[in-house]
């Protein structure tokens, strides 16, 4: 299998940042191998693909506001090979892109630009990506969007924003407009931060983890509006100091991870989603054999779990047993700032 994995190339404090771009990696048999770098562009911090996998999208999370552009989006043909060819590139819309989708019908990818608090809209053809259809500005700041994700059942765009304190959801037109719902936006406690949220199969829930609370939050449609089921933290005791980070569902949809950044080593919380009763139980924490876990993502068919510890530089390597409810650490390749993972399903 091949595992995409992109990294910090260069941050304000740039000690901590040497990654060289995207890096692709083949996995097999719990153990991670580099193959090589096959992209070399600034902080390719989130990596999404197309609907239909021929393209990848990339954002390149820049933070410098008297740059032109100050974040970009690049687009990428995906060769058989394994290789990428760059397409073209487009201004995010905004400062320090952090995340990126594509939209289900492939014609629009979005933005989150969390340093300028700002969601971007860019048009998507044969040939490239680009220009910005839309951009809209979340108020008031402190705002910062974290995350675009697309409800499986009504494809309007979901946001969770980490200044804001709630997940906002706009309409997308075909014109690439984004319009907000006000009526659907959803409060979550005041700084609790909310980060990234994920569907589960059913189309009816989602979680949203909060960075700051460190809580996996439970969401359910109630006559077509998501609201708030309940909550559970993501560590076995209140740590004040430990930041949130991914979350991601099984393919089966029983068993949510987050990762959690504490001062003295990262951790992924392994919890049980009861769909019959609705509630969500933490079952395992274990150790990510790193620092600062900012990312993770499981195989297509769920048997591991590999994790982006960004500031010990390794991704390390879970396998997952559903069953027992355990995560086993397997092995750690050494990659250097590692942002994000993502496993391709060829």
């Amino acid at each position: 299998m091949q595992v995409l994995v992109g990294t910090y190339t260069e941050l304000p404090a740039p000690e901590i940042a040497h990654g060289r771009g995207i890096v692709r990696c083949s996995l097999h048999d719990g153990e991670l191998a580099e193959l090589k770098v096959i992209m070399a562009i600034p902080n390719p911090s989130y990596l999404a693909p197309s609907p239909d996998g021929e393209r990848l999208y990339a954002v390149s999370e820049t933070l410098d506001a008297l740059a032109e552009p100050s974040g970009s989006i690049h687009a990428f043909v995906c060769r058989d090979d394994g290789g990428l060819d760059l397409l073209g590139s487009c201004p995010s819309g905004g400062i320090g892109p952090c995340h990126l989708a594509a939209s289900p019908d492939g014609h629009f990818v979005l933005a989150a630009n969390y340093g300028s608090g700002t969601i971007a809209a860019l048009a998507v053809d044969p040939h490239g990506i680009g220009p910005v259809a839309s951009v809209v500005a979340h108020t008031p700041p402190p705002a910062h969007p974290h995350m675009i994700a697309f409800d499986p059942l009504t494809e309007r765009v979901v946001v969770p924003d980490l200044g804001l304190d709630a997940v906002l959801v706009y309409e997308l037109d075909h014109a690439g407009q984004l319009a907000e719902r006000a009526d659907l936006r959803v409060g979550l406690p005041t700084g609790s931060g909310p980060r990234h949220v994920v569907f589960h199969p059913n189309a009816d829930t989602a979680f949203v983890v909060t960075e700051i609370a460190s809580t996996l939050v439970l969401l359910r449609r109630e006559n077509g509006v998501l609201t708030v089921a309940g909550s559970v933290s993501t560590l076995r005791h209140d740590d004040p100091t430990s930041r949130a980070g991914a979350v991601r569902l099984s393919p089966d949809g029983r068993h949510v991870f987050v990762t959690n950044r504490g001062p003295a080593g990262g951790s992924v919380a392994m919890l049980r989603y009861d769909e019959d009763r609705d509630t969500v139980v933490l079952v395992a924490l274990e150790s990510t054999h790193g620092r600062h876990p900012r990312d993770c993502a499981l195989t297509p068919d769920g048997r591991y779990l590999l994790v982006a510890n960004q500031e010990s530089d390794t991704v390390g390597v879970f396998a997952v047993d559903g069953e027992h409810e355990t995560l086993s650490y397997m092995s750690s390749l050494a990659i250097a700032t590692p942002a994000c993972v993502l496993p391709l399903t060829q």
